[in-house]
């Protein structure tokens, strides 16, 4: 049985995130995960520790929606691990899985070195750091803090949306996307322009899928996996190529 995101408020007596707490969760967010990793580049250079600072902006990421959702009592919907609320994600995983699967077998073949942080080692310690990082961390944090709560504290604020066929995309949802994007264009000095491109577009058709499906289900969790999915696609290739 579906719950609405109206049944979960009223269950747990939290009220809905709003687009103020979109407008300040996202400066947290972003300013947090900029400055974090610097603070904590020296002691991981002193300590062997490079993957620590990627670590550390993604526990950010994650603290920012508990904090809304613990302190402040402010949600948005989460769904249940149910297989019949996750159906409707099913596809996505699939084509997404294969999509990233597509693209790391191509980055291995180019030589793209597999990294958390700066750490390249091919030690079994990297590989399960990566796993986790990969595989766990970066899709609940991401999911939770631009989709739970940017992109539901915008939609409820912004109630406009652009009809494509028999769908709506609701305008906070393409602005969530839009501004994971951007972000995306973080790493232009130190990469190539190309890269950084393509990364833009894939991250902004990715969330744009991930943030429709959401709107359409109010799971959240389906899109914490397809995120993990898309990431371990890409990845796994990368760790055949380690020697």
């Amino acid at each position: 049985m579906m719950v609405s995101a109206q049944e979960q408020v009223e269950a747990t007596s939290v009220s809905r995130v709003g687009w103020r707490d979109a407008v300040i969760g996202f400066a947290a967010i972003v300013a947090g995960s900029q400055i974090i990793p610097r603070a904590v580049l020296t002691a991981a250079a002193n300590h062997d520790l490079a993957w620590l600072p990627a670590y550390a902006a993604h526990a950010w990421l994650l603290l920012v929606p508990l904090y809304w959702l613990v302190v402040l009592e402010r949600g948005f919907p989460l769904g249940r691990l149910q297989r019949g609320t996750l159906r409707p994600w099913a596809i996505a995983w699939a084509v997404f899985g294969l999509v990233a699967l597509g693209i790391g077998v191509a980055l291995a073949l180019g030589g793209q070195p597999v990294a958390v942080g700066d750490a390249v080692s091919p030690g079994v310690t990297t590989i399960i750091l990566l796993l986790l990082y990969q595989g766990g961390l970066v899709g609940l944090s991401e999911e939770f803090a631009f989709r739970g709560l940017v992109q539901s504290g915008l939609n409820a604020g912004l109630r406009f949306g652009f009809a494509f066929g028999s769908r709506e995309v609701r305008l906070g949802t393409m602005l969530t996307a839009t501004l994971v994007a951007l972000l995306r264009a973080f790493p232009l000095a130190s990469q190539s322009a190309v890269l950084t491109a393509a990364e833009v577009v894939i991250a902004f058709g990715t969330s744009l899928v991930a943030g429709q499906i959401y709107d359409e289900t109010d799971n959240l969790w389906g899109a914490v996996v397809l995120h993990s999915v898309y990431n371990l696609g890409f990845t796994l290739p990368l760790l055949l190529t380690l020697r």
